[in-house]
C-alpha cells in the first residue's frame, strides 16, 4: 500500500478531489462494509485506499509503542496538504490479523460509524 507521501506525490494541486467513479463506489458500497472483513474484502468493495499507515498503541514506561494494525484512508476531497478534520474521508482501522475493527466516515453525508 502507498504511504501518505506516495499519495501526496500523485496530487498535482490542492484542493484534491477523488474522481467521481471512486466517490460513487465508496458511497454506494459503504453499507456492505462490515466489521471483521479482511483487507481483500474491503478493497473488493470500495477499492484500494489512497494510503495506508501503521496504528501504534499507547506508550508504556517499560515497553515501546506497540504495533496495533493499520489504517486505510480514502479521501473524497482534501482542501490542502495539512491535517483537516473537515475533509470528507473514510478511515478503515484494521487489527493485527488484518480484519476491520472500526470504520469511520468523516463528513460524508448519510454514512455512520461502524464498530
Amino acid at each position: 500500500m502507498k504511504s501518505y507521501e506516495e499519495f501526496e506525490a500523485t496530487i498535482k494541486a490542492f484542493p484534491y478531489q477523488a474522481p467521481q467513479p471512486r466517490k460513487d463506489r465508496i458511497i454506494k458500497n459503504y453499507d456492505k462494509l462490515e466489521i471483521g472483513m479482511s483487507k481483500d474484502q474491503v478493497a473488493g468493495l470500495i477499492g484500494e485506499p489512497d494510503y495506508s499507515q501503521p496504528r501504534l498503541g499507547p506508550i508504556r514506561i517499560w515497553k515501546n509503542t506497540g504495533w496495533k494494525g493499520s489504517t486505510w484512508v480514502y479521501y473524497l476531497y482534501k482542501r490542502e496538504n495539512s491535517p483537516n478534520n473537515y475533509d470528507p474521508s473514510l478511515d478503515v482501522f484494521f487489527g493485527m490479523v488484518g480484519r476491520a475493527e472500526h470504520i469511520l466516515p468523516t463528513n460524508i453525508e448519510g454514512l455512520t460509524e461502524k464498530r
